[in-house]
């Protein structure tokens, strides 16, 4: 039963029948990660142009919502990582014992 039992990207240790969970978890909060990086990213335009002539493009609202979306998506999808752990964490301590983790029948 030992050599079954494999480590996860988030420092726990995981069976096997769970470990497509984990990189579930992991995948939804590397993209958590990528999107709240975008929306914290500031949107420089560059002017364009030639010689003395530059064409400085305008911010829009669309930037800005856009940023935003990407804001609230992140912490929507970071914020459903962790009570994810915690239903994996249940379901393992139930399968390994058999108990429920937070009755312990």
């Amino acid at each position: 039963m030992a050599d079954s039992i494999m480590p996860s990207p988030f420092g726990l240790t995981v069976l096997p029948q769970f470990q497509g969970d984990v990189y579930d978890l992991q995948r939804q909060q590397a993209l958590a990660q990528a999107l709240m990086q975008t929306a914290l990213t500031p949107q420089m335009p560059l002017a364009t142009g030639s010689g003395p002539y530059s064409i400085v493009p305008q911010y829009t609202v669309g930037q800005g919502l856009s940023q935003l979306g990407s804001a609230l998506l992140a912490a929507r999808l970071s914020g459903q990582v962790s009570p994810g752990l915690g239903t994996l964490g249940a379901a393992q301590w139930e399968a390994l014992t058999g108990a429920s983790p937070t009755t312990g029948d």
